[in-house]
């Protein structure tokens, strides 16, 4: 694989490895008009071979700190072609080995650790653990969007089934802003504000309270906002729990279920239809663990399950 376009991309895109990994070179589309980038991506972290969400990102040339995913996949893709096994069609890696195979979870945190080594990363913490794993590139990607001042709701949009998650990621990185967001800006020592005048102080006074207040006012709005999703979840749950007759099929290769919402497709977005993936459809989830369920498709039976009997092995955040 190109380890530097595996890196880049995955960061960019807020990547798994497992995703990195068992990526279609199937899954790209380029709008070369508008230099955009769009990612066939799975909408559940139960299932990454369960394509049907995508992502797009345009051309970022013009921001001098960030790496541009449309130019950069068009060199990969061309190098992708080139490759000694390549063959078009639905199912070639779009990050393979040397033998054109897909690249295996332990592989692409192995790809992280040199890439690190190369950079002069430490590899282990001093408490002795690892410092790179499957969600280096999700977790690299998230801190440097948040760091440069996008908004966390969009992180967790372009980081799909992310939930609360991403705010662990972000950790305190957006507190780095707090004084450019209160009007503050790095000049703006105790010297250089002890010596303005007084009309320049209180105008600068005037300035802050203006900003804080419209803070006040935006926080207001989120808390209205999360109590209004909160309320949309409470629905949605109970929605699930009804028992209305479903038809639930399961990824053969993952061994995913997920519950089929319309023709050809299940909640999720996955168009298993459209899919070479073997599949068989269930009329019930007995006995099923929970880790087995979507948690897109199922959240509520997945919730119950898990806290029934947790599962010994999860990839799960």
């Amino acid at each position: 694989m190109q380890p530097m376009h595996l890196a880049l991309l995955s960061t960019l895109f807020l990547l798994r490895e497992v995703e990195s990994g068992t990526a279609l070179a199937s899954s790209w589309s380029f709008d070369h008009t508008d230099k955009e980038l769009t990612w066939n991506l799975p909408g559940s972290k139960t299932d990454p071979m369960a394509l049907g969400t995508t992502r797009t990102w345009g051309c970022l040339c013009d921001l001098p700190e960030f790496a541009c995913p449309y130019h950069l996949a068009i060199e990969h893709f061309d190098w992708l072609q080139r490759h000694p096994l390549y063959r078009p069609g639905p199912t070639f890696p779009l990050f393979p080995t040397e033998c054109g195979n897909h690249a295996p979870k332990a592989k692409v945190v192995e790809t992280f650790e040199q890439l690190g080594t190369l950079l002069g990363q430490p590899l282990i913490s001093p408490e002795g653990l690892r410092l790179f794993g499957g969600h280096t590139a999700r977790v690299t990607g998230a801190q440097t969007f948040a760091v440069a001042g996008l908004e966390v709701n969009k992180i967790r949009i372009l980081a799909r089934h992310s939930g609360d998650t991403i705010l662990r990621y972000v950790s305190d990185a957006p507190l780095r802003t707090l004084r450019a967001d209160l009007g503050l800006t790095a000049s703006a020592t105790p010297s250089f504000t002890q010596s303005m005048g007084p009309g320049a102080k209180a105008a600068g006074i005037t300035q802050l309270r203006t900003r804080i207040a419209a803070l006040e006012n935006k926080l207001n709005s989120l808390e209205t906002s999360v109590q209004s999703q909160s309320q949309d979840m409470v629905g949605l749950a109970a929605g699930y729990l009804q028992q209305a007759h479903r038809v639930y099929i399961q990824n053969l290769v993952s061994a995913a279920v997920h519950v089929v919402a319309g023709e050809g497709r299940t909640a999720c977005g996955w168009k298993f239809a459209k899919s070479r993936t073997d599949t068989r459809t269930m009329a019930s989830l007995s006995g099923v663990p929970g880790i087995m369920l979507c948690e897109a498709c199922l959240p509520s039976e997945r919730a119950v399950a898990c806290a029934l009997g947790p599962a010994a092995l999860s990839d799960d955040e």
